[in-house]
């Protein structure tokens, strides 16, 4: 896969709100491996395809709200 720059990012809270998890269960998927950081400073973020390929195959590709619209 080639790194685009202008990928979208979600943070770690808008991973788990996809998910329906905590913030801990994600940070456990990055040691997995399940999911690769994209680090900027000290904050961590996650590419917006490779949280929505994993939700493809979780089967949660069809939900319909936003994160960006959470109460978080």
């Amino acid at each position: 896969m080639t790194e685009d720059a202008n990928a979208p990012l979600l943070s770690t809270r808008q991973v788990a709100w996809l998910f329906g998890c905590t913030d801990r269960t994600i940070r456990n998927w990055v040691h997995a491996g399940h999911l690769r950081p994209v680090r900027v400073g000290r904050s961590v973020f996650f590419r917006r395809d490779e949280v929505e390929s994993l939700a493809g195959f979780a089967g949660l590709e069809g939900k319909n709200n936003s994160p960006e619209n959470s109460e978080y």
